[in-house]
């Protein structure tokens, strides 16, 4: 079998091992079965050989596939060969393990064990759904080995039914295919790519921008444990994320299942990343065990404790709320069999480019450009950027929502063609105060430091970012209504970001809560709640970045100030475009939007579908808003268009 064009013929010799048949091949190399002729055993070999950057010269060497792609190439090459040594270090029974790296022809291998046996996918469709017992070994034996995976600050981001080999001996489940990480290119490129199995994949890994973690896998091993025990595999997660209609795993079940498993395999398919066990030990511990997921102590301290977890391109620690103080970040090694896998679907979103030069850690040097998690900032007072995608999503309310007004219907899909950029944070009193300085701001504005500025007006806004786009040479602009709901949505379509009810508030805004008091009728929501129950330790605004992003990456889109957009006040959305762009027409230009919520706001307020009108012109702006508590807490996001 040779299903890779440049695959190596049965009989080559790299080293001691010689290849004797191709096992698979995906968007980044090629798996070999090989005979290691020094110690006479069968060993699995994987090729560097990504598909659109690398080739087989005539001489049987690999090198870039043209002078464009020499940076990936090369990115990817140095990438390959650092996650094998870094598995290479762990052990354990649910990981194939790592035997030795050999760089040689222009390219490296990793030789890894050869797991004879079949793949849980043959298993089930061979034998058909499996029980409850075997169920539980396979979860808790896999659980084990991926503890240890994450404890070294990796992911495996492709766990599917396919990937699981069960050993020819025992039966006892391995994790297979490690591929090269594929979360961001050379410093050409740019890029960031995010790989995923669909009914596999959570729905942070359709989103360049999604916040991913030891949960992204608990994710996928939930829907592994799912297709176990029903033959089916749970519904993608855009659909989900659309109409969530997935039965209950006991339902489909072919044979009985406890309440304690269907438990966890429902926890580990919640939607919300924040809802699901947040590590394996939490996952197996739901099932009533906790001895397989122990780490050991080498190996958690790898890079730091196990404890603390990284989000993606930060930290998370065990509380609801990453502290403030914790500004280390960790990398993820994400890794996947690449896109060239039957069924694999890629998404690729390309950052500005910069003439910055790179450094060793992936930093671009003076322009502000962290090309590992996606944040950029075109110079050292400018707010911090993240490119979104393109994408659709339904704009509006639902009429079931709870504090849904006539003004977010009539509902309709609206598609944004292209990625754009918006700010992680809310403008900032620091990012303000340059302005200020260069005599294109008002002085008067509040906010300092690293807190959202407020008592914006939205000729304010346009102030700062005209000052932005004449200090940068970038077009730095307003979001539409439709870009801003798109972006606070981030992939969902429940009521918040987080969920559809208020449970959870305290962790991802700062809205009223239980700390919060006013006598206000008015800033009672539609249901005459005043404030959530939980505490969220902020009795005004916070400062930026406090509470829990959503899954683009963005602070406080809902919550801490209200939130300006470029479009004129319409009434509803009858006859409202539907490509994301500023509407003008038929619209009073004279009051524009505000979305968001601020840390006065009653938690009706705080929905994705919630507008409010607010005056545009400063003065009547002022006049307008000093009859509401939070009237004056009004700031603003910027976006910024790619060219």
């Amino acid at each position: 079998m040779n299903e890779h064009g440049d695959a190596l013929a049965p009989g080559t010799r790299i080293a001691e091992f010689e290849i004797v048949r191709e096992l698979g091949s995906g968007g980044f190399g090629v798996t070999y079965l090989a005979r290691d002729r020094a110690l006479e055993r069968m060993v699995a070999v994987k090729e560097y050989l990504p598909r659109y950057w690398g080739v087989r010269g005539p001489d049987g060497t690999v090198g870039p596939r043209a002078s464009s792609s020499e940076a990936d190439y090369a990115w990817g090459l140095r990438r390959f060969v650092e996650e094998a040594r870094a598995l290479a270090r762990l052990r354990h029974a649910g990981i194939v393990g790592v035997h030795r790296i050999i760089e040689a022809g222009g390219t490296a291998y990793m030789v890894m064990e050869y797991v004879e046996g079949r793949s849980l996918a043959e298993e089930i469709r061979s034998s058909g759904p499996l029980p409850e017992d075997r169920v539980r070994e396979i979860l808790t034996g896999l659980a084990g080995g991926l503890a240890q995976v994450h404890a070294a600050g990796m992911l495996h981001r492709d766990i599917k039914p396919a990937n699981v080999m069960l050993r020819a001996g025992d039966g006892s489940p391995v994790l297979v295919d490690f591929g090269a990480a594929r979360q961001q290119m050379g410093r050409q490129s740019r890029s960031i790519t995010a790989v995923l199995t669909p009914g596999y994949a959570p729905i942070e890994q359709y989103s360049a921008r999604g916040r991913q973690g030891p949960w992204t896998d608990v994710y996928a091993l939930g829907a592994v444990a799912y297709e176990a025990l029903s033959g089916r595999a749970p519904d993608d997660a855009p659909e989900r994320a659309m109409r969530d209609e997935l039965p209950p795993v006991e339902r489909v079940a072919a044979s009985p299942v406890s309440a304690e498993l269907a438990g966890a395999v429902a926890a580990a398919l919640a939607m919300d990343a924040g809802a699901r066990p947040q590590e394996m030990g939490e996952l197996v511990g739901l099932l009533g065990g906790e001895g397989e997921v122990r780490v050991r102590p080498e190996l958690a301290a790898v890079e730091g404790e196990a404890a603390k977890i990284p989000w993606g391109n930060g930290e998370r620690t065990s509380a609801a709320q990453p502290a403030p103080e914790q500004t280390a970040t960790r990398r993820w090694l994400l890794w996947g069999s690449g896109a060239a896998v039957a069924g694999v679907a890629a998404l690729v979103v390309s950052l500005p480019r910069d003439d910055g030069e790179v450094s060793d850690d992936g930093e671009v040097a003076d322009s502000g450009v962290v090309s590992d998690s996606g944040v950029f900032s075109d110079c050292a007072e400018c707010p911090k950027m993240v490119v979104v995608p393109a994408g659709s999503y339904m704009m509006g309310s639902p009429e079931s929502e709870e504090g849904r007004s006539d003004n977010e219907g009539p509902r309709r899909r609206v598609t944004i063609s292209a990625p754009f950029a918006v700010g992680v944070h809310e403008v900032t009193g620091a990012e303000w105060g340059a302005c200020v300085d260069a005599g294109g701001c008002r002085e008067e504005v509040r906010g300092g430091g690293s807190w959202s500025v407020s008592f914006v007006s939205w000729e304010d806004a346009h102030r700062y970012v005209a000052w932005l786009s004449r200090t940068t040479g970038e077009t730095y602009r307003l979001p539409s209504e439709a870009e801003w709901e798109y972006v606070a949505r981030a992939g969902t379509a429940t009521a918040r970001y987080w969920g559809e009810g208020t449970a959870g508030q305290c962790a991802y805004a700062n809205g009223a809560d239980a700390a919060w008091s006013s006598g206000e009728a008015e800033m009672r929501d539609s249901a005459g709640t005043r404030w959530v129950a939980c505490r969220d330790g902020h009795s005004g605004k916070a400062p930026v970045g406090t509470f829990s992003p959503n899954a683009f990456g963005l602070h406080d889109v809902l919550g801490n100030v209200w939130e300006w957009v470029e479009d004129c006040w319409h009434d509803d959305y009858a006859g409202a475009p539907t490509d994301g762009s500023v509407w003008t027409e038929g619209g009073d230009c004279s009051f524009s939007v505000v979305r968001g919520g601020s840390a006065n706001s009653p938690p009706g307020s705080l929905r994705s579908a919630m507008r409010v009108r607010h005056p545009a012109h400063r003065d009547a702006f002022l006049r307008y808003s000093v009859r509401y508590r939070d009237g004056l807490v009004v700031g603003f996001r910027v976006a910024r268009t790619i060219n």
